[in-house]
């Protein structure tokens, strides 16, 4: 897994759902797929500059101090740290998706107004680039919140 290079769903256009109901849904998938994979890259990620003296010398002062500090850690304190950044991880990208799913106006903009979030997954021909397809993922459906569960439970360790 190589966060410069972006990630590659192992389906087709053609091999998702026709129906609307099922197409979106498999949209919604794709997307938690893909948010998992940019957890997951994190998480290798701090392992690696925890583990590695090699990788943290690539990193600048001031990103190197707190991997710095974990690395002297005893191995099972240096593992119950790594949880409690998964933990961080899961609850900020949870957060995140509950926020996108909001449809109503309870996100404040000033007293008329109110914000929310449209999210949108784009398919392009890869020779032409012209736009074959957009949904928006964060509406239409159940409430993009609540897909949350599942995303961890299908994608987590993938």
């Amino acid at each position: 897994m190589k966060p410069s290079v972006p990630l590659v769903f192992d389906i087709d256009l053609s091999q998702l759902p026709s129906d609307n109901t099922g197409r979106h849904e498999a949209f919604v998938d794709l997307f938690g797929q893909f948010l998992f994979w940019l957890r997951n890259s994190s998480l290798e990620s701090s392992r690696k500059f925890v583990e590695s003296t090699e990788s943290r010398e690539k990193l600048g002062k001031i990103r190197r101090q707190c991997y710095e500090g974990i690395a002297q850690l005893p191995p099972e304190q240096r593992e119950a740290a790594m949880l409690l950044v998964e933990e961080t991880l899961n609850g900020f990208a949870e957060r995140l998706v509950w926020l996108l799913g909001d449809e109503g106006t309870d996100a404040r903009m000033g007293s008329f107004h109110a914000y929310r979030f449209r999210v949108e997954m784009e398919i392009v021909d890869v020779q032409t680039g012209h736009l074959i397809e957009v949904e928006t993922i964060n509406r239409g459906g159940k409430f993009f919140g609540s897909n949350w569960g599942r995303w961890l439970n299908r994608f987590r360790d993938k």
